[in-house]
């Protein structure tokens, strides 16, 4: 049986993805010190998923958003950072599917 869940997912995260998350460091003038950790480094497949909620007025709706889906990582969170083909994006929403291959679904939104 497991070797039927790893063939769903064969051939599909052909993409490599870095999440690192903010730390609360500061600098001598008490500003946050732009230090990110490592999360984790992953397989993944990568699509892009259009741009903002218009629903919700959202004023990032010109950033486009990708969808990326990878075997199963409890760690990330939303407001993680993703570099991605020399690309930096936020982790937006984290959904994890457990049926019928567990995998986590990440959306993520470029920015500048």
């Amino acid at each position: 049986m497991a070797q039927d869940k790893s063939r769903e997912f064969a051939g599909t995260l052909r993409e490599w993805i870095r999440i690192e998350r903010s730390t609360d460091d500061r600098d001598s003038s008490g500003s946050v010190s732009g230090v990110f950790e490592l999360v984790g480094e992953y397989h993944a497949s990568a699509e892009p998923a259009g741009t903002g909620v218009e629903a919700v007025a959202d004023s990032r709706s010109a950033m486009l958003l990708w969808q990326f889906q990878m075997r199963l990582a409890d760690e990330i969170l939303p407001g993680d950072r993703l570099t991605w083909n020399n690309r930096s994006l936020i982790v937006r929403t984290v959904t994890v599917e457990l049926r019928p291959t567990p995998k986590t679904c990440l959306l993520a939104e470029e920015t500048l």
